[in-house]
């Protein structure tokens, strides 16, 4: 995902439609906050933090816009290791994939999904979103889904196959196959 370099005002229009995020003021992307509204964004950041947005604001905190994966990546990238660069929005920690971050090998199980998902989506959801055929972006990501779900069950014992980072995988996969 790409997020706007700007963000968005604290009473800008709110309730417009889009994806919409929560950005700590380390830069970091707070994932339980994507929303398709900046007002539910701003909601699902307030239900788990202990202070106001108008605190949130102070410490750094903003919402930006997203636009899927799928309509902002064109071509695969390599990087210098020689390893396939991980697409923006991707998570690439433990922590970002809900794995048991406390278990030995859990950063390595993060990089491998992470590495993975960028890999099916640069080789499905940028043909089928193009395209805009329902059905052929249904196919499609039922088909990352599927081979997702084998990688993450591999990983099973780091927790890779637990509810949370199934929820995850199935929120990027939303956006990264929504037809416009």
């Amino acid at each position: 995902m790409s997020k706007s370099d700007k963000p968005l005002p604290q009473h800008s229009n709110f309730h417009r439609q889009g994806i919409f995020a929560v950005v700590g003021p380390d830069g970091d992307i707070d994932f339980d906050t994507f929303a398709s509204t900046a007002h539910a964004a701003r909601a699902n950041y307030l239900r788990k933090a202990s202070h106001t947005w108008s605190a949130a604001l102070e410490k750094g905190s903003e919402i930006h816009e997203y636009e899927p994966m799928a309509r902002v990546v064109k071509e695969p990238s390599t990087s210098a290791t020689g390893v396939e660069e991980l697409l923006p929005g991707v998570p690439k920690t433990a922590e970002d994939w809900s794995l048991y971050t406390d278990v030995p090998g859990a950063e390595d199980a993060a990089l491998t999904l992470a590495e993975e998902l960028s890999q099916l989506l640069r080789a499905e959801a940028i043909n089928v979103v193009a395209i805009r055929d329902v059905e052929q972006i249904r196919r499609a990501r039922a088909y990352v889904r599927r081979e997702m779900q084998s990688v993450m069950s591999s990983l099973s014992s780091l927790g890779a196959d637990d509810t949370e980072p199934r929820a995850i995988l199935d929120e990027i996969l939303c956006r990264a196959f929504r037809p416009e």
